[in-house]
C-alpha cells in the first residue's frame, strides 16, 4: 500500500491508496504519519475513500497515529465506506475521532478555503 501525502495550508491530508488497511499493509500508514511527525501542522485529514476493509491492525496504526501526534493537532476521518464506518463505530473510535462524509466537508470545518492543495510525498 502507499499512502499519498498532500498539504493545504497547515492541514495534512493522508490518503491509503489500498482497498484494505490491515495487518499486511498497516506499516505504510504508521511510516506516513512518522514522516509528518516533524513537520508543523494543526490537523490531519485521514482519507479512507480508497478503504473499503479495515482490520484491527489497521485500526490500531489509525489509534497509535492519534496517540504520537495528538499533542501537535486532532486526525480527522472522512470518506468512509460503510463497512469501514460499522468498523470504526463498532471499536467506538467515532467517539474520539470526528468523522466527516467527504474530503470537503472535513477541510471546510477544520481549515481555511483559499489554500492550494500540493501533493508532499506519496509513501
Amino acid at each position: 500500500m502507499s499512502v499519498r501525502i498532500e498539504k493545504k495550508g497547515d492541514i495534512f491530508i493522508l490518503r491509503p491508496n489500498e482497498r484494505a488497511l490491515t495487518f499486511e499493509n498497516h506499516q505504510d500508514l504508521r511510516e506516513a504519519f512518522q514522516s509528518i511527525a516533524a513537520q508543523p501542522f494543526s490537523a490531519i485529514v485521514l482519507d479512507l475513500g480508497l478503504v473499503e476493509f479495515l482490520d484491527s491492525v489497521g485500526l490500531g496504526a489509525i489509534v497509535a497515529g492519534r496517540l504520537n501526534l495528538k499533542d501537535k493537532g486532532e486526525i480527522h476521518l472522512c470518506a468512509l465506506a460503510p463497512t469501514v464506518e460499522s468498523t470504526i463505530h463498532f471499536a467506538r473510535l467515532d467517539l474520539i475521532f470526528k468523522v466527516y462524509d467527504s474530503r470537503d466537508s472535513a477541510l471546510a470545518a477544520i481549515g481555511p478555503q483559499n489554500e492550494t492543495c500540493e501533493v508532499v510525498g506519496v509513501g
